[in-house]
């Protein structure tokens, strides 16, 4: 028989301070300290998971300076308030149009002199615009669109000087607003590049010269065909001169199919010079013929391949005059 079922717990007499003995059931005294303990863990728990929490929120997102264009003198905000940090083209056109404004602040101030700010902000694509590299490419291709401004003036030394001074406002206000000096891509001396990454905005200004433009685009803005043909043609470059050149500014749309039919042509603007290129057909890999800013001799057409990808081009005679290239 089971004698442990009708067992009563012990009972453990305390004897008081004041006399009286008192008795206290050991098993709830147990009871007590476990649920204490427990209540004691749950509550440091959610102390600390509030601390994490309150510690969450209160740590910066990211670089705010370098992730927000702020606004400083007379340009204005143009941080994206999609998830998409690059700037819209509505943005990049309001940035310019800040500038604007603060040029012409700038130019009021001397009232003697003819200088004076291009009456509207325009597309400048065919005029000064930034030239940027795409990743894993060789060479700096213009953007294909953008936005700027051009400021001119008469000859007259402080009117240059009051140019030069709108040049400096645009540098100094862009390099305030995140902006950095872009290197990337070998201008001519009066060029400068600047370079917001987060924002994806590249700046171009000409600075010491008359007309002074300058022009902002999105880096966004160069397609892919614009990228593969210009590292195509600048690859042949390379193989014929050794070296990548600065820039080359080419599109589909400027290939020409040759008279002397499968042969095509392109004539590439580059830095300083026109680029000439040719191939054997559509699927033949690009061939660099020579850089010219004037029409060439038509001995320099010298071989059967150059005769036939150049047919019909203009060249000019032992005689001085101009006849078309003869296959």
């Amino acid at each position: 028989m089971d004698n442990n079922s009708d067992v009563t717990p012990p009972v453990s007499p305390i004897e008081s301070p004041s006399g009286p003995v008192i008795t206290v059931n050991q098993e709830d005294t147990r009871g007590k300290k476990k649920k204490l303990i427990i209540i004691i863990a749950i509550s440091v728990i959610a102390i600390v998971g509030i601390i994490f929490l309150i510690l969450i929120l209160t740590l910066p997102k990211g670089n705010t300076e370098e992730n927000n264009a702020n606004t400083s003198g007379n340009t204005t905000d143009v941080t994206p308030t999609s998830g998409d940090q690059s700037a819209s083209e509505a943005e990049i056109k309001e940035l310019v149009s800040s500038f604007k404004n603060g040029i012409e602040k700038i130019l009021l101030s001397y009232t003697g002199g003819q200088v004076k700010v291009d009456g509207k902000v325009s597309q400048t694509y065919y005029e000064n615009p930034p030239y940027f590299m795409p990743a894993g490419t060789p060479v700096g291709m213009p953007l294909e669109n953008s936005y700027g401004l051009k400021i001119e003036s008469s000859e007259k030394s402080e009117e240059a000087n009051k140019l030069y001074q709108a040049a400096v406002l645009i540098r100094d206000s862009l390099m305030e607003d995140g902006f950095k000096k872009y290197n990337k891509v070998t201008l001519l001396d009066d060029d400068e590049q600047y370079l917001n990454s987060n924002l994806k905005i590249l700046c171009h200004i000409t600075v010491n010269t008359n007309p002074t433009t300058f022009s902002c685009g999105s880096t966004k803005w160069i397609s892919d065909e614009r990228t593969e043909l210009s590292s195509d043609l600048a690859g042949a470059y390379r193989e014929s001169t050794g070296e990548y050149p600065a820039v080359i500014d080419a599109s589909e749309d400027m290939i020409e199919d040759s008279p002397y039919t499968p042969y095509q042509r392109i004539s590439a603007k580059m830095l300083d010079s026109v680029g000439m290129f040719y191939r054997a057909s559509k699927t033949a890999n690009w061939e660099f013929f020579t850089e010219t800013q004037a029409v060439l001799p038509c001995e320099q057409y010298s071989t059967d391949a150059l005769k036939r990808a150049f047919s019909g081009e203009v060249c000019t005679n032992e005689n001085g005059k101009n006849q078309p290239v003869i296959p």
